[in-house]
């Protein structure tokens, strides 16, 4: 495993987060490489790469417990997802420019692209808004917004606490009622 343990990725095919565990090693060019994992977050193996079809869904060279991956093909059933509806950066990864204009010190997590109908686009929240906090918890990392909104429900309301730039005033609350990855 190239990290300890599981983390979020953007999918711009999606357009939502993925929870994907990073694989270091080599495989043939043009496959995609990556666990399976069941709903408990087990690894049950990992693939080299991935075909899609209109029929089914195509492995090469998969390594695992062929049950539980037969398990997982035939149920294909997908749970339902909580979703703020935005892109998310951390704080640092900004440009000097752009922190600048936010009160020093400060960390949190960027909305750098709210859908536009999405749950923080509803809540008023912008391109530049900075989470601060999830129901009360100091977020810092993408990660940790991810897995806060994640243990939630579509349709449960959450309380971001968001600093905006440039505003003279501090932190807001704002209540945000999550919306279901499509």
């Amino acid at each position: 495993m190239a990290l300890a343990g599981p983390t979020y990725c953007y999918s711009p095919g999606t357009g939502c987060y993925v929870r994907c565990f990073y694989v270091a090693g080599t495989s043939p060019k043009g496959t995609s490489g990556g666990c399976w994992v069941d709903r408990s977050g087990r690894v049950l193996g990992v693939q080299s790469g991935y075909l899609n079809s209109a029929k089914a869904p195509a492995m090469i060279a998969n390594v695992g417990m062929p049950d539980a991956i037969r398990t997982l093909l035939d149920t294909q059933t997908s749970p339902e997802v909580a979703t703020l509806g935005t892109r998310l950066d951390e704080l640092w990864t900004q440009p000097k420019g752009f922190i600048k204009r936010m009160p020093a010190g400060i960390e949190g997590v960027i909305t750098v692209a709210p859908d536009k109908d999405g749950p923080v686009a509803r809540a008023g929240l912008t391109t530049e808004s900075l989470i601060l906090a999830i129901d009360g918890e100091p977020v810092v990392y993408v990660d940790d917004v991810l897995n806060a909104v994640r243990a939630k429900k579509p349709g449960d309301v959450v309380t971001l606490r968001i600093q905006d730039p440039d505003k003279k005033t501090g932190p807001r609350d704002v209540s945000v009622t999550l919306g279901k990855v499509k």
